[in-house]
């Protein structure tokens, strides 16, 4: 990616706009009948995925990317962006409770 370029603007809107109609189409699918949930996972969820990394591989180059960029790497999950919000943290167990006493270090560790 070319980021010391500027955002082609009109292409980064005509591709999310492409993504956004393949969200709305999911969206109704699963609407109009539930049943169509697996449907939907595998096959809309991952032409959203794909149109979405689109949209960011070729954000700065705009619609020559095609002329440019491998096909693999048209769809590829973007590298090289920094999306914090995508960071996989482990889920954070929470203690469980219960209503008997609690136990002290010497009652739970000692030896039987």
């Amino acid at each position: 990616m070319m980021q010391n370029e500027p955002i082609d603007t009109n292409w980064l809107t005509d591709t999310l706009t492409d993504a956004q109609e393949t969200l709305d189409k999911a969206i109704e699918l699963l609407e109009s009948d539930p049943r169509h949930a697996q449907g939907v996972l595998e096959h809309e969820i991952p032409a959203l995925y794909a149109k979405l990394n689109y949209a960011v591989n070729t954000s700065y180059i705009g619609p020559n990317a095609v002329n440019i960029l491998a096909h693999e790497r048209l769809t590829a999950w973007p590298q090289g962006q920094a999306f914090k919000a995508f960071a996989v943290k482990e889920p954070v167990k929470k203690a469980k409770t219960t209503k008997s006493r609690a136990r002290t270090a010497k009652q739970c560790c000692s030896a039987a």
